[in-house]
């Protein structure tokens, strides 16, 4: 009697899904489980753990994200307000006699981290601070933010030369529209791919090693088992579920929508999720067999396996998609870690009350004494630091 494939998948991986059902194959009296089933186990159980694990990160991140908007975006734009009404309470002693030529150096040191510290999160500064910037940096702020870019588009040709792309990145101007930036960013998209495309047919042309022309014939043999194996599944799926197939018109609309997650699944190369849709829509189709053929095993486990290596990078990159951007901050040695929303809450308090606390002296006769003051205690931070950095 021919083996056919049974419908299988985990229950707690399924909604409404009976507690019996399930895709872990499980021996039985006086039968254990082959070489095949087991390794098909192991690397079932791996895509779920891993995919609880995306799940969990991504609901943490998203926990994260609204945190940020309600607690802690709203702390930054107060400090920012206060921090650009501190700037503008400091201008007025940059000629103040009553310093000393040393003081004043070190004044404009405070001054320029302060204005910096403002403009990180202004996109278009008033133009007294344009003008203070200028007088602070002996360059305007336009030519500045253009040099910033121009450095940035050096660094971006460098990259692509170290890469071996022929690839001109375009002139960028830091007054250019949103259209035109679109339009560059487009072009560029477009002449990447062109590089990339030649690169691709020039090293084809090229004689390749043993080593290259073994993980090619593997790559191949890898997509053409995807194909295969998911192929297989998805055939099935459609064959039963297809709405165009239902007469009735309620039923049809569920099967349209079922439709959508086989479709999805399948172009993602999902086998997990097409196996639970199989478990959970065709499992009245008719009998399944207790084993799966051994050369479908194999197959099954190799794309599994896969598919956890695939889940395992998403796990570890999650973080850096632009939906998290802004809770993404520089950690240790330059690497992106995700903030500590509570901490930073307590920090920008902190540094709120400190700024109120030094505009209301500005504001006195106490306000020579703060400068004073503020200038000291930058002094003794750069001590600090200085002897920090020898240490090491």
């Amino acid at each position: 009697m021919p083996q056919t494939d049974p419908l299988l998948f985990d229950s707690e991986d399924l909604r409404g899904s009976p507690p019996e059902r399930s895709l872990v194959i499980r021996s039985t009296c006086g039968r254990p489980l082959s070489k095949e089933e087991r390794a098909f186990n192991r690397a079932l159980a791996r895509v779920q753990a891993l995919t609880r694990a995306l799940d969990d990160e991504k609901r943490r991140l998203d926990r994260s994200l609204v945190f940020h908007a309600a607690e802690v975006r709203p702390r930054v734009e107060h400090a920012v307000a206060l921090r650009t009404d501190l700037v503008r309470a400091l201008v007025g002693f940059l000629d103040d006699r009553r310093l000393t030529r040393g003081q004043h150096r070190t004044f404009r040191q405070i001054l320029v981290k302060q204005l910096d510290a403002v403009l990180l999160h202004v996109e278009r500064p008033e133009p007294d601070l344009q003008d203070l910037f200028e007088r602070l940096h002996n360059v305007s702020y336009s030519q500045a933010l253009q040099e910033d870019i121009e450095e940035a588009r050096v660094e971006m040709a460098a990259a692509f030369d170290e890469l071996g792309l022929d690839v001109e990145v375009p002139e960028l101007r830091a007054d250019m529209t949103e259209e035109d930036a679109a339009v560059a960013a487009a072009r560029l998209a477009h002449d990447l791919r062109r590089a990339e495309e030649n690169n691709s047919s020039s090293s084809e042309s090229r004689v390749k090693t043993k080593r290259q022309l073994r993980e090619e014939e593997k790559a191949r043999s890898y997509d053409q088992l995807r194909k295969d194996s998911l192929g297989a599944v998805y055939r099935r799926l459609v064959k039963e579920l297809h709405p165009d197939r239902e007469p009735d018109q309620a039923e049809r609309e569920r099967k349209s929508r079922i439709m959508q997650d086989i479709t999805a699944a399948y172009t993602r190369g999902d086998l997990h999720a097409l196996l639970k849709l199989e478990l959970e829509f065709l499992d009245a189709a008719g009998p399944a067999a207790d084993r799966l053929s051994r050369e479908k095993l194999r197959a099954y486990a190799e794309l599994l396996k896969q598919q956890a290596i695939e889940i395992q990078n998403e796990v570890q990159s999650v973080r850096l998609h632009p939906r998290y951007a802004p809770l993404i901050v520089d950690g240790p040695f330059g690497l992106p870690m995700v903030i500590d929303g509570p901490r930073e809450v307590e920090r920008l308090d902190a540094v709120i009350k400190q700024i109120r606390s030094a505009l209301v002296r500005l504001s006195s006769d106490q306000a020579l004494e703060e400068v004073r003051g503020a200038i000291g205690e930058y002094r003794e931070a750069e001590k600090r630091q200085a002897r920090a950095q020898w240490r090491r």
